[in-house]
């Protein structure tokens, strides 16, 4: 059964026995579907879904959301009779996707898909320890968990399953509809209970808290990815939706406005501005003499190594552009489109075009990083990052920060 063979992210969140986890579970059980959906491929091919591997999960007998129980007395029958009736081993052998441990002391969080990098997994595990703050404080506070049914519950996973952050669900207190409510009405709480992180966590809350749109950005890419390209072997290099592990991949990056980190990049003649019409038209034609044809487009630029704040602002006026929002998008792409040429000598070429001075340009080695590259597009399937710059406040930010 090749479809059983999946991976998942666990959390677990300390509880000092189990009947308080067992009241932490009904707390967050309406919640689940906010925590991650990060498996829409499967076997080769687009599933159509945010995440796959629930809907595998689902099949197992006790692939479902917690039930809601009045007790960890109750909790512990139904876990029994499960165990009985023979859908189950032992308690450790339960797939529910919110139950207590077996082994430690904790509660553990199974829905979640694995992040595809560590930037998107920490942040994961700090929703989740809002979450269990929010729960904590609740129960404190007398507070009744929701009792949403296990069928509407299954049915709200189902759908955040098949759409992820770019489809809308059922808020689980008011019940109303709103398209990628889970992540703001889980920000939304989490944050209204937890404005102190502990200090382990608190280099991740920023991106939960402070950057709202940068988890939706990033699952928009990947589906919109996965969308256009249909099938895999129609994408460069083939494979799995990204460039072939055989081939070399090279880890880039590029600064790109908010408004166009929609789907696959390519560049557009209507956005160079007229007076570097002709040097962009002579690194089409020394592109197209390195074998990397653009198509007459013009190309997409990036760099090789670090970047930061400071570059993005000699780049981009931070008043007029900047401040209406800029991204970093980290991607991986075929060494064989990526063009290298020298930064220092590409501006003298610049400007000696604008000032019409005669300037010879030609490809060469960089003598510095970032590495100045150009490549004819970039695929949205082969993103691995977006992160959000900062969009006002200059004066109060470090320039030499890492974006």
């Amino acid at each position: 059964m090749s479809t059983a063979h999946v991976c998942g992210c666990h959390i677990h969140l300390g509880v000092p026995d189990s009947d308080t986890g067992v009241e932490v579970i009904n707390h967050v059980r309406p919640w689940l579907p906010a925590v991650s959906a990060n498996s829409l491929f499967a076997e080769g091919a687009d599933t159509g879904y945010a995440s796959w591997r629930y809907l595998a999960i689902s099949r197992r007998p006790s692939g479902d959301p917690p039930p809601y129980a009045e007790s960890a007395g109750q909790y512990e029958q139904l876990v029994e009779e499960m165990a009985r009736s023979g859908a189950i081993m032992d308690p450790g052998n339960l797939r529910w996707d919110m139950r207590l441990s077996p082994r430690h002391p904790t509660v553990v969080i199974r829905v979640c898909d694995v992040a595809a990098t560590e930037r998107e997994a920490a942040p994961l595990a700090v929703l989740a320890q809002g979450l269990a703050a929010a729960a904590f404080a609740r129960i404190g506070d007398g507070v009744d968990a929701p009792r949403v049914p296990q069928e509407v519950l299954r049915a709200d996973l189902w759908r955040a399953a098949r759409d992820g952050l770019d489809g809308t669900s059922v808020d689980p207190v008011d019940r109303w509809c709103s398209r990628g409510c889970w992540t703001r009405c889980g920000r939304t709480w989490t944050a209204g209970r937890m404005s102190s992180p502990s200090k382990p966590c608190r280099r991740w809350w920023r991106p939960v808290a402070g950057v709202p749109a940068a988890g939706g950005l990033r699952a928009a890419w990947r589906r919109r990815g996965g969308r256009a390209a249909h099938r895999f072997r129609d994408l460069p290099g083939g494979g799995a939706g990204r460039p072939s592990l055989a081939s070399v991949i090279v880890l880039l990056r590029t600064f790109q406005p908010l408004s166009r980190v929609t789907g696959d990049l390519v560049g557009d003649w209507d956005r160079v501005p007229a007076g570097l019409v002709a040097p962009y038209r002579a690194m089409v034609a020394a592109m197209e003499r390195a074998g990397v044809g653009t198509g007459g487009r013009p190309p997409v630029w990036a760099w090789h190594g670090e970047l930061r704040l400071i570059d993005a602002m000699l780049l981009f006026d931070a008043e007029h552009e900047l401040s209406r929002g800029f991204a970093t998008v980290e991607f991986d792409a075929p060494a064989g489109l990526v063009v290298e040429s020298d930064y220092g000598r590409w501006n003298d070429f610049l400007a000696a075009s604008l000032e019409g001075r005669e300037c010879a340009w030609e490809l060469g080695p960089a003598a510095r990083e970032p590495v100045q590259v150009c490549l004819p597009y970039v695929r949205a399937s082969w993103v691995r990052d977006v992160r959000p710059l900062p969009t006002g406040g200059w004066d109060r930010l470090d320039p030499a920060a890492a974006v």
